[in-house]
């Protein structure tokens, strides 16, 4: 739908966290509502390259699902911290500054540790996971 100056009204969402479960989760829901969307190109802990794809998908929505969880698990973050507060702590800075100086929203998604329910942890029982599990 195009605006009296031109512009598009239409919502464009670029999606930060392409190879993760929610940014994945995330462009299946909006290729399924027929959304237009792209994927980021750009790390976090990378501001020009942020910019770049910004300027090139010029989107009116930033999803960020981007951050780091850890190979093989999220043990490796506890012992690799520097890695992981440029991604997850400055990385999502970069982004959420570069949104606003651009007028865009930006949403940002993020989960400490996805557990998932079995026997030993059914579905609304009540009993909470732990440290160790």
């Amino acid at each position: 739908m195009a605006e009296a100056d031109g512009s598009s009204s239409e919502s464009v969402f670029l999606i930060f966290g392409r190879s993760g479960w929610i940014g994945g989760l995330v462009g299946d829901y909006l290729k399924e509502k027929g959304a237009k969307f792209e994927y980021a190109t750009a790390r976090l802990e990378d501001r020009s390259a942020i910019l770049a794809d910004i300027e090139r998908v010029k989107p009116t929505h930033v999803l960020n699902c981007a951050g780091l969880t850890g190979r093989p698990n999220v043990d490796w973050c506890e012992t690799h911290k520097v890695e992981t507060i440029r991604s997850n702590v400055i990385g999502c800075l970069n982004l959420a500054d570069l949104c606003n100086s651009k007028g865009i929203h930006m949403m940002y998604y993020g989960t400490g540790c996805i557990f998932h329910y079995d026997d030993d942890f059914p579905m609304n029982s009540g009993k909470g996971f732990k440290e160790a599990d």
